[in-house]
């Protein structure tokens, strides 16, 4: 599916910032492997240089994709069609943001791959998208887990995520859910 591509960059990097976005549909197709449809293919993407950026584009990682640009192409696919969103929502927004990563390292390499990835990763990881990934791992299968995030997105905005937890996936996971987000530090699965 075709998406408009819009940056707004310094004249001198046009050229730079075309190859750099060519990663944005490569993002969308592995994502959409998990979370259904991108919701924001009519309003496009817009990617803005950072304000005083001395290098605009991050050089690619043995992963082949830029991590803050998948972060914001995430954080997007939350938020796209939300006018206010508040503070559950936007914890969600950026636990979804950095539990992107993994899943586009699982689509494109493989489960042993993005182990890999989540073992690099330091305490902001495990604080965000290690609740995703314990989660999914106390669900104990991927089809309901991600049915059941794909769900929750088509009503982003109009209910709390532990309560749909508790909806979809039962009392238990949302209590465990509930436990994870209530503790300062990361639980132990046992």
């Amino acid at each position: 599916r075709n998406i408009a591509l819009t940056y707004y960059i310094q004249p001198s990097q046009a050229a730079e910032a075309q190859a750099h976005l060519t990663q944005v549909k490569r993002i969308l197709k592995g994502l959409e492997n998990f979370w259904g449809g991108y919701p924001a293919y009519e309003e496009g993407y817009q990617w803005f240089q950072p304000m005083g950026a001395k290098k605009a584009f991050l050089q690619n990682n043995q992963w082949s994709f830029d991590p803050l640009l998948l972060r914001d192409i995430a954080r997007k696919w939350v938020l796209s069609g939300v006018s206010r969103p508040d503070s559950s929502l936007m914890w969600f927004a950026d636990a979804f943001a950095y539990y992107a990563p993994v899943l586009i390292i699982e689509y494109n390499y493989d489960k042993s791959a993005a182990g890999d990835y989540m073992a690099l990763q330091g305490a902001e990881f495990d604080e965000t998208a290690g609740v995703f990934h314990s989660l999914r791992y106390q669900v104990g299968s991927d089809e309901v887990f991600f049915e059941a995030m794909r769900s929750y997105l088509d009503k982003a905005g109009k209910v709390n995520f532990v309560t749909h937890v508790d909806r979809t996936l039962g009392s238990e996971t949302a209590s465990f859910l509930d436990s994870y987000l209530e503790i300062e530090a990361t639980p132990i699965i046992e």
